[in-house]
């Protein structure tokens, strides 16, 4: 027998033995490029192939058999047999703590490996405990990536649990670690920051969400450039942020930027994971800008029906300088604001507040919020709460009102107001103020003939409705006379465009 688990031969392994393993590996490489590039059908013949082959190789010295156990377990991950890959990894970690021991870098990406196949197996709690558990084994002064990337495995998983605040400290701690490291252009460095912005738009942190998914976009562009598998993956992400923030514009210049004109181009496996939800949140920036032909247009498109779209290159949206009180020149921050509240320590607290003018009945903020606030413990239950309901039609009953000092974000003057709390189930928003301090404080310029819901419960007369048949079809005219307007807009920068290319080709910019 050559070699028997747990003992080392002691002669070299045979040339033939290190050829095979060396062609396998290079199948296994093949089959991850295949899939890369949306070829699964290649990659999963590959696969194959390598699975076969590794198994051959598991009876061979220490060294070759840990290598054949991982990428055999990684070959099983990529066909999503999750109860094979975990079995391979575990005995790829066990003989390489035994040989290299727990804090070397072979032994750190296997432990990584196997808490990434626990999550993807939907269990957290034995994540947790087999990545926390290793890290214990470490010495505390330890600063290799290996390490690092694990502690951001352990954010995940902590975030996977819902344990927010035991998974920011995580993922920070990696992020701080990985730039130290390995600097800020490398992959994993990436993978920290995109991790910690969705950890961020978790919690209901936006404005920290959007500062660190657009500093990792902009390495990812000037690292391996605007098209590449990174810059996709954050790019989608800081769109996702951008749409929940109301930030629709600016949506939908990241959105487009990023998607392909045909459906062709993506394979389904890749299409369904990363751009379908991509596409849903386009869809809602134009619903939400009353552009429905567009929206349209975009959901015929997901669904097969039209071959291929054109996307507009959208400007980015120029700053304003706007006064505390004064209306917004933009229709985007019309209906967003970033202010800063008051916390229980006397600290500002970054927040996004939506001023909504269908919303009838006072100012609004999430419970989340206020707990992040350290402000629970002024929730009064001694209210009298308004009984309305959302745009579904949904309940909505306030859980208690708080008191709360803000200033706008950029602003000097503070305000003072009562929120009603939002209950838990109605979580995703920050901060909503209401139609009558909208114009108490003169924010925005108000039409109260065009106020429909959110409204509080009550049957309308005759002379609501007919009040409510008017407003809707003056709002169905000004939608009109605005889809008018960006028609002949498109139509005559379509025309200067033409005449632009006459000019000759050096000046062609590139398309979205």
């Amino acid at each position: 027998m050559r070699f028997i688990l747990g003992k080392e031969r002691k002669q070299p392994p045979a040339a033939q033995d290190s050829a095979e393993l060396a062609e396998l590996n290079r199948l296994f490489d093949e089959a991850l490029d295949f899939g890369r590039n949306d070829n699964q059908p290649e990659a999963e013949k590959r696969l194959q192939k390598c699975i076969t082959g590794y198994s051959k190789s598991l009876s061979l010295n220490y060294e070759m058999a840990s290598s054949s156990h991982d990428y055999l377990a990684r070959s099983y991950g990529q066909m999503l047999r999750w109860a094979e890959a975990e079995a391979h990894f575990k005995m790829c970690e066990s003989i390489r703590t035994k040989y290299y021991g727990p804090s070397h870098p072979a032994t750190l990406r296997a432990v990584t490996a196997v808490v990434g196949v626990l999550l993807s197996q939907e269990k957290p709690e034995d994540a947790r405990k087999k990545a926390k558990g290793h890290l214990g084994k470490l010495d505390p002064n330890l600063a290799s990536c290996e390490k690092f990337v694990l502690v951001l495995e352990l954010g995940r998983v902590y975030a996977n649990l819902r344990r927010h605040e035991e998974a920011l400290s995580f993922h920070q701690q990696a992020l701080k670690g990985l730039k130290e490291t390995v600097g800020l252009n490398h992959a994993q460095t990436i993978y920290a920051q995109y991790f910690l912005g969705k950890l961020y738009a978790e919690m209901g942190r936006l404005i920290d969400a959007e500062s660190v998914l657009k500093l990792a976009q902009e390495i990812c562009e000037n690292t391996w450039g605007a098209k590449g598998a990174y810059y996709r993956m954050v790019t989608f992400a800081l769109g996702s942020v951008q749409v929940n923030m109301y930030k629709f514009v600016e949506a939908e210049q990241t959105l487009t930027s990023i998607l392909p004109a045909s459906k062709n181009d993506v394979h389904h496996t890749t299409w369904t994971a990363h751009y379908v939800p991509a596409v849903r949140d386009l869809i809602r920036v134009y619903t939400s800008l009353h552009r429905q032909e567009d929206a349209q247009k975009v959901r015929a498109w997901m669904n097969g029906e039209i071959e291929s779209v054109q996307w507009v290159n959208v400007p980015k949206a120029q700053a304003t300088s706007i006064s505390e009180n004064s209306a917004p020149q933009s229709s985007e921050e019309s209906f967003h604001w970033d202010i800063k509240i008051i916390d229980a320590k006397g600290n500002p607290v970054l927040a996004t507040a939506l001023l909504d003018t269908q919303c009838q009945s006072g100012n609004w903020i999430s419970q989340r919020l206020v707990e992040r606030l350290g402000k629970s413990s002024s929730i009064s239950r001694d209210f009298s709460a308004p009984s309305v309901a959302d745009a579904n039609g949904n309940s909505v009953r306030a859980s208690g009102v708080v008191t709360l000092e803000f200033k706008r974000h950029r602003g000097n003057r503070f305000f003072q107001s009562q929120f009603f709390v939002f209950p838990p189930s109605s979580d995703h928003f920050d901060v909503i103020f209401g139609v009558e301090y909208i114009v108490q404080e003169n924010l925005v310029s108000v039409s109260e003939d065009a106020l429909v819901p959110l409204v509080l419960h009550k049957k309308l007369g005759e002379n609501d409705k007919a009040a409510t048949a008017i407003a809707e079809e003056k709002r169905r005219q000004e939608r009109a006379a605005l889809e008018a307007r960006r028609q002949a807009a498109q139509s005559g920068s379509a025309s200067q465009s033409q005449v632009s290319q006459g000019s000759g080709s050096q000046q062609g910019g590139q398309s979205s």
